[in-house]
């Protein structure tokens, strides 16, 4: 009796356990969707009617997080299998008011979650009957190919730097809480240049970004003013050391491995001949 008791706490703490560990390390696709109010002459946001949506970008997390769980309007989140098969959905609500103030905002966003499947591809969001969004979340996700490009940016996608045209106005400042004379380094005065900016003055002057050695930079947009320091010789030349370094050094291990074989072709030729 005393080892079927034993038995049984073991068999209920290893259950307990493995509960307790899928729990915990439960994946989910955390979505993060831009919605723009397109309503001229309201001034009070309950008068929106009129909706744009984009998404900003996709995440596997596998730990909770903020989610947007109050606003005045309610949106429909769909997510949906290869061949568009509803797979779940769940309310997720836009919030236009600033907290603390006033002010009423045209533009905010949505960030709500599902637990990871592999069957989800695409994502639809939709206000009242409306389809808004239609996107497949496969071309959305971040690609590491270490351009950025399609629907990338920074905040979910390292191939992009945070002043890359990726539809996110960042500076200096904010990304690195960067301060000159007890203020934080505006946009406008970082020496980079991020065209989602309005009006970036840096953009139309030499910058750390424009692919050119100039300022008073040590390398190609690194060193003196900027931000990023010269880590070696490919970055002190090109500027790419960042990005690209590493497929640098892949591409000059091959180069190295097919002399090696070349030579040593050659000279088992060679002492072929000799026999």
């Amino acid at each position: 009796m005393k080892y079927k008791n034993l038995a049984k706490l073991m068999l209920f703490s290893l259950v307990f356990l493995l509960i307790t560990i899928a729990f915990v390390s439960a994946k989910k696709y955390v979505f993060d969707i831009a919605i723009q109010a397109n309503d001229v002459g309201y001034k009070d946001f309950t008068g929106y009617n009129n909706f744009s949506v984009s998404l900003l970008g996709v995440e596997i997390v596998d730990n909770s997080f903020y989610e947007t769980e109050t606003g005045y309007h309610l949106f429909t989140v769909q997510v949906l299998d290869k061949n568009k098969n509803l797979i779940k959905e769940k309310q997720a609500y836009a919030n236009f008011v600033v907290f603390g103030a006033t002010e009423t905002l045209n533009r905010t966003s949505i960030i709500t979650s599902f637990e990871y499947s592999e069957n989800i591809v695409y994502i639809k969001v939709y206000y009242q009957s409306t389809l808004l969004l239609e996107k497949d979340i496969f071309r959305t996700l971040c690609n590491n190919n270490g351009k950025c490009d399609g629907s990338e940016n920074y905040l979910y996608c390292q191939d992009c730097e945070w002043y890359d045209n990726d539809s996110l106005c960042l500076g200096a400042g904010e990304v690195f809480n960067l301060i000159r004379n007890n203020l934080i380094v505006n946009y406008w005065e970082d020496h980079y240049c991020d065209l989602d900016c309005y009006k970036d003055d840096d953009c139309g002057k030499e910058n750390c970004n424009d692919n050119i050695k100039n300022q008073n930079e040590e390398g190609v947009d690194c060193g003196g003013v900027c931000l990023d320091k010269c880590k070696n010789i490919f970055q002190i030349l090109t500027g790419q050391a960042t990005k690209n370094i590493e497929k640098i050094k892949n591409s000059l291990i091959i180069i190295l491995i097919i002399i090696v074989l070349i030579i040593a072709i050659l000279i088992y030729k060679k002492e072929a001949r000799r026999r």
